[in-house]
């Protein structure tokens, strides 16, 4: 098995920003997360990968091949989505669809098609009249509709907002969860302790008093905090998640740490899914 994506040395300069002698190795069949603060030149570095920004120096090799030699051919094999939806406004799903046929010798309709039903996509709607994240499951469903030996993301996720607290938010997601679970794709919750974009967490908050109370008997339980039922929960859904932890906080770290050693029984994980106001079905 050889390398999906291979960068040494990779520079562009800019008037007020260089991005300089970077270098990654992504071997294939893995995840990859690339992580930086604001205009560290992550989206920039992705551009150069696939050839829309010339670079200052470096090599490039995704697939083996030269973006710049075998641009055409590797587009049939890299589904890409970037941060924003770029598809005209005017356009429909059949007009994405018949669109997408012409760009990809490996188009499949009928994939593409029943991931926009996944996603709960409305076929009688223009793109204008898509949410935000709407519009990303569309970019999601493109990139997955043709023969993707890798794939590039960036922010993907933003607009989807599966994890907001909002009634419907479960089913929001159009049956992705489901879908990645039924498929053996990796899904990675990104700041799991939060309740919202500005909220804060959940843990000890007044707001979730019969969660909280519920995590801290269980916390007791296993001479742990509350942190790590939460990481033990995530740990045993079914979709077999692998938890973001966004933290420099090294008692927050060795608490998550604990939480891979807790084995929660199937009432215990049920106990907490209540607690948080979800209804069996």
């Amino acid at each position: 098995m050889g390398n999906a994506l291979e960068i040494k040395n990779l520079t562009k300069k800019f008037n007020d920003f260089q991005l300089d002698n970077v270098s990654l190795t992504l071997p294939e069949g893995c995840i990859m997360g690339f992580i930086g603060e604001n205009g560290a030149g992550k989206s920039t570095t992705i551009k150069l990968i696939l050839g829309l920004l010339h670079r200052d120096g470096g090599d490039i090799s995704v697939l083996g091949k030269d973006f710049r030699k075998s641009g055409a051919g590797l587009r049939e094999e890299i589904g890409v989505v970037m941060d924003e939806s770029n598809f005209p406004a005017n356009l429909s799903l059949k007009d994405v669809n018949s669109i997408m046929k012409n760009c990809y010798k490996t188009w499949n309709s009928e994939k593409f098609l029943a991931f926009a039903h996944q996603f709960n996509l409305p076929d009688k709607k223009t793109v204008k009249d898509y949410s935000r994240g709407m519009k990303m499951k569309l970019s999601i469903a493109v990139a997955l509709s043709h023969a993707s030996r890798l794939l590039i993301l960036d922010e993907a996720t933003s607009g989807l907002d599966v994890n907001m607290e909002i009634d419907p938010a479960v089913n929001r997601d159009g049956g992705v969860l489901d879908y990645c679970r039924l498929n053996g794709i990796t899904i990675q919750p990104w700041s799991p302790f939060q309740y919202g974009f500005f909220e804060g967490t959940f843990i000890d908050c007044e707001k979730f008093k019969p969660l909280n109370d519920c995590l801290e008997k269980i916390a007791n339980k296993y001479g742990a905090d509350k942190t790590a039922v939460v990481i033990a929960w995530l740990l045993r859904h079914p979709a077999r998640f692998q938890p973001v932890t966004g933290t420099m906080n090294e008692g927050r770290l060795k608490s998550c740490i604990r939480g891979t050693e807790i084995k929660l029984t199937r009432e215990e994980w049920y106990e907490i899914y209540l607690s948080a106001g979800n209804k069996l079905p």
